[in-house]
């Protein structure tokens, strides 16, 4: 019994290892297309930053964002909008890995092709208003007592002694819809048919 509980006990811990390394790898591969996309003149690049996780959902799936802080005084927001959407950015996993997912996990994976038959990103620029960026989701199951919930916040450094926000924009890559990689149903049946 106890070299049981020591194998199931070394999966969980493996497991829990290698999503964390996977999960990093390719949040790293998200922010850095979005910081080697060609910046338009007269815009700087202040600051990025990216997280993983249930950014969004209700714990059971996996998103990435990454966020890149600029300072834009030449250009509006639907600008920087059109112009960061010019170029497509790819999916933190491949097409065939995609369709390999939705096949398997069918409505856990909240991944639709556009026309062009690619998984797309979402890309957001929004104003900055405080010196850190704030991920809401409306959560309607309790909107009557809880309404908007927060889910992630970001702060950025370079907006620690920034007093006025004008011209200030996050360009924000979301990347969500993936079923969570440390899925415990997965590693129960995989015990189950193991030990049974």
């Amino acid at each position: 019994m106890k070299r049981t509980v020591l194998i199931a006990l070394c999966i969980v811990i493996i497991n829990v290892i290698i999503t964390n390394r996977l999960n990093h790898s390719r949040l790293q591969g998200l922010a850095r297309q979005l910081a080697n996309f060609p910046v338009p003149d007269g815009v700087s690049v202040q600051e990025l930053q990216s997280v993983s996780g249930s950014i969004t959902g209700r714990g059971d799936g996996t998103d990435y964002l990454t966020a890149l802080l600029v300072y834009a005084p030449t250009l509006s927001r639907e600008e920087l909008l059109e112009h960061y959407n010019s170029n497509p950015f790819k999916p933190v996993l491949s097409t065939k890995i995609i369709d390999n997912l939705l096949s398997n996990y069918g409505e856990k994976v909240a991944k639709a092709k556009n026309d062009a038959g690619v998984y797309p990103v979402s890309v957001y620029v929004n104003d900055v208003t405080e010196g850190e960026l704030k991920i809401i989701r409306d959560d309607p199951q309790n909107n009557k007592t809880y309404g908007r919930r927060l889910n992630k916040t970001l702060r950025f450094k370079e907006l620690r002694y920034v007093y006025d926000y004008t011209d200030y924009y996050f360009v924000i890559l979301y990347d969500e819809g993936y079923p969570e990689l440390l899925n415990f149903s997965i590693l129960f049946s995989i015990w189950h048919s193991w030990f049974r």
